[in-house]
């Protein structure tokens, strides 16, 4: 049986969701402190932020298990600032309801659209820049 096919608890949540690693109601596994510990060291070794992508410090920081995809899903912890989560707009609800969703903790979806066809969507080129600027506007509040 793979995983999610009807292998459920006497709850009814499904199993393989515990099993990947999730936070169980106030297990405390993914405590709200964590970002502002990470911002603190990235201070302390001299960082303006610490970017965290999909792997093993994402999930130990957050609690957010991201499949490692060619589509960006970023952390990003600025040292003074808010921190946020960058995903596909299609992983917004993954992200949502992963014990990330529960963290004091922006999650920032993103459309796909791709410049090189930029004669194709007149709004293409226009949305790239904007989401550009948007994002490097929230790392200069934050530095």
């Amino acid at each position: 049986m793979m995983p999610g096919e009807g292998d459920r608890d006497h709850e009814g949540s499904n199993r393989w969701r515990s099993a990947m690693g999730h936070d169980q109601d106030g297990s405390g596994l993914y405590p709200a402190g964590r970002l502002a510990e990470v911002a603190a060291a990235a201070a302390a070794a001299g960082l303006d932020a610490l970017l965290l992508t999909p792997g093993p410090d994402l999930r130990y920081v957050t609690g957010y298990d991201a499949h490692q995809l060619e589509r960006l899903t970023c952390l990003a912890v600025p040292v003074s600032g808010e921190p946020f989560l960058v995903v596909p707009r299609l992983e917004v609800p993954a992200a949502q309801v992963s014990p990330a969703g529960a963290l004091d903790l922006e999650i920032v979806g993103w459309d796909e659209v791709m410049t090189r066809w930029k004669g194709r969507g007149p709004m293409n080129v226009d949305y790239v820049a904007r989401l550009q600027k948007g994002y490097r506007d929230r790392l200069a509040v934050a530095a």
